[in-house]
């Protein structure tokens, strides 16, 4: 991935394009998100989805205090096989197949 992103909740990187969806990435996990859509999106490789949550957060709450973004999306991404092959699909719990959106609102 390309550039640091440096915060006070953890050192993630940074990317405008995911890395290639193959073995090598096998269960990697990416937070994704776009501001006022159709920008493009930023991809942030995280270790664990409680990490996820956290910058999911952080980054919520710092585009909250910025008067040009006025929409913006994020969702959590997992490497995975599938039918076609390798791809970056969109995570879900394996008890209950909810997404990272739901997951996060459940907890507020």
């Amino acid at each position: 991935m390309s550039k640091p992103v440096l915060n006070e909740v953890t050192q993630v990187r940074t990317a405008y394009e995911p890395p290639p969806a193959n073995e090598q990435n096998k269960g990697k996990l990416l937070v994704w998100n776009t501001i006022n859509p159709p920008s493009k999106m930023a991809y942030y490789e995280v270790a664990s989805v409680e990490e996820a949550k956290k910058v999911i957060d952080y980054l919520a709450n710092e585009q909250l205090k910025d008067p040009r973004i006025s929409c913006n999306a994020f969702g959590l991404m997992l490497c995975a096989v599938r039918d076609e092959g390798w791809e970056w699909v969109e995570w879900e719990d394996g008890e209950t197949g909810d997404d990272i959106e739901t997951i996060m609102q459940n907890q507020e």
